[in-house]
Formats: structure tokens, C-alpha cells, sequence
């Protein structure tokens, strides 16, 4: 309907799905390359200063996106040490300026949440 709706109008025709799957598969390779550079960061650091592990299925974020516009919300882990979770927390904010990403600081909000009520 909508190419036909295209071409009753004059516009070029336009292949919508390919479109969409094209979208949703930068998408992913965004998210996949993004994850892979906390991790690879953030292992890196952890090892050299603290000699502590990092995985990071053990931190809480969120990554949205809206009108093409992609941000990470982390809560972080309250039973991680501050310093520790100090660097992670500038590890995210690094990767995600890197892939020109807005980071926000979501974690004492999340744990005021959780804790307070």
C-alpha cells in the first residue's frame, strides 16, 4: 500500500521492509560492537589496577534508542566496591562517546528506588 501510495504521489519507490531490516541489523552490529568494547575495556582495566575480574552480565544498563538517537542508562551493582564501580561507570561513559552514544548516570536513582521504597 505504501508504494503504491508513493508512486500515486510522484515519489520514488521505496523497498519499506528492506528498509526496516536494514535499520534493525545496524542496529545490532551497533549494540554487538558497543558491548564488545566494555567488555574488552573494562577487563583490561579492572585486571591492571585491582587484579579483579569483569563480567558483564554482573552490572545493570539499559540501552534505548528514539527518533535515531541511542543512549545507555546504567544502574551499576550495588555489591561491587565504589572504586571499582567507579571505573566501570567510566568505562560505559568512554565506550558510549566513542560510538557517539549519551551515557547517563542511572545508578544511585535505581538504587534509591529499589532501597527507599
Amino acid at each position: 500500500m505504501l508504494q503504491k501510495l508513493d508512486k500515486d504521489i510522484g515519489n520514488k519507490e521505496r523497498f519499506y521492509i528492506e528498509e526496516i531490516l536494514a535499520e534493525l541489523e545496524k542496529e545490532s552490529e551497533i549494540e554487538e560492537a558497543l558491548l564488545e568494547d566494555f567488555e574488552w575495556s573494562a577487563k583490561s582495566i579492572l585486571v591492571t589496577l585491582f587484579d579483579k575480574e569483569f563480567h558483564l552480565k554482573d552490572y545493570s544498563y539499559e540501552l534505548k534508542k528514539n527518533n535515531g538517537i541511542y543512549w545507555i542508562e546504567f544502574y551499576g551493582n550495588i555489591k561491587i566496591d565504589d572504586k571499582l564501580l567507579q571505573v566501570v561507570k567510566e568505562v560505559f561513559k568512554t565506550v558510549c562517546y566513542k560510538y557517539g552514544i549519551i551515557f547517563i548516570d542511572g545508578h544511585l536513582k535505581h538504587y534509591k528506588e529499589l532501597y527507599l521504597n
